[in-house]
C-alpha cells in the first residue's frame, strides 16, 4: 500500500531536510604537522549547578537495590544530593534532618516528569 503524502506532511518533510542540511559539525582542530586531527571534547559544557542541600537520613525504608536485593528496615543517608551510605543502624550525623521512611525506597527509580512538592 503506497504512502499518501498531504500537502502537510509534504511540508514538514521539506523543512525537516533543510534544518539538517543546514547544521553544521564540530570542525576537527588539526595540529601544526597535520598528521593529528583533535575534537573539541565538550563543545557545549553544561552551566549546570546543583542547588545547596543538607544533609537527609531516610529512617525505616524497605530498599530495592535494583538487582534483586532487599533491604528491610534499612537507612539511607543523603548528603551533597548523592546517596553517600545506606544499611541498617546507621550513626545519623549531627546536622541530618531525619524523616520516617516507611515504605518501599528504590534507588536511582526517578519519574521524569515528576514534579518536586514543596511545602
Amino acid at each position: 500500500m503506497p504512502i499518501k503524502l498531504t500537502w502537510t506532511k509534504s511540508a514538514a518533510v521539506a523543512v525537516a531536510a533543510i534544518a539538517m542540511s543546514a547544521c553544521e559539525s564540530v570542525p576537527p582542530q588539526v595540529s601544526a604537522n597535520a598528521e593529528t586531527v583533535t575534537f573539541d571534547k565538550d563543545p557545549y559544557p553544561s552551566t549546570y549547578t546543583p542547588y545547596p542541600s543538607q544533609t537527609v537520613l531516610l529512617r525505616g525504608a524497605t530498599v530495592l537495590d535494583g538487582a534483586g536485593g532487599r533491604m528491610d528496615q534499612a537507612d539511607v543517608l543523603l548528603s551533597g544530593g548523592k546517596i553517600v551510605a545506606f544499611g541498617t543502624g546507621l550513626d545519623t550525623p549531627a546536622d541530618a534532618q531525619i524523616i520516617d521512611a516507611t515504605g518501599f525506597f528504590c534507588p536511582g527509580l526517578w519519574v521524569s516528569m515528576a514534579k518536586p512538592i514543596m511545602p
